[in-house]
């Protein structure tokens, strides 16, 4: 793996305990399990294509080695549940979303946005309707 995190893992020397991987392409998540230490979970991230199929080594990768494969949906989360609850916490002040808006925009103002974003002016651009 090159890039910082296959250096980071080659200058420890060791593996993770914990490792993401967005499904960005299938080579990604096979590195991801294999760097995933015993015992530890490899969480997969994010919607793949519908073709992606893994295939990973079932007694020496995941049973002799005691890892765990996990998916992850919007954080696992239970959207009938935590939307009211967050919902409930901004309106009494609790959880803080204003802050995280540097601007709000029209939809015609999209592109610009993009590349206030990219210059680093902005970190989170909201469009009103």
């Amino acid at each position: 793996m090159s890039g910082v995190a296959g250096k980071v893992l080659r200058g420890a020397g060791k593996t993770a305990l914990v490792v993401l991987a967005a499904f960005a392409l299938l080579v990604g998540v096979t590195w991801m399990f294999l760097q995933t230490r015993r015992g530890g979970e490899a969480i997969l991230v994010g919607v793949p294509r519908m073709e992606i199929m893994l295939e990973l080594p079932a007694f020496f990768g995941v049973v002799l080695m005691s890892k765990t494969i996990k998916g992850c949906w919007y954080g696992s989360s239970n959207v009938q549940q935590d939307v009211p609850k967050l919902l409930e916490y901004y309106q009494r002040g609790e959880l803080k979303l204003d802050e995280l808006i540097s601007r709000r925009i029209k939809v015609d103002e999209v592109n610009d946005a993009f590349s206030a974003m990219e210059a680093g002016e902005v970190a989170r651009s909201v469009i009103q309707y």
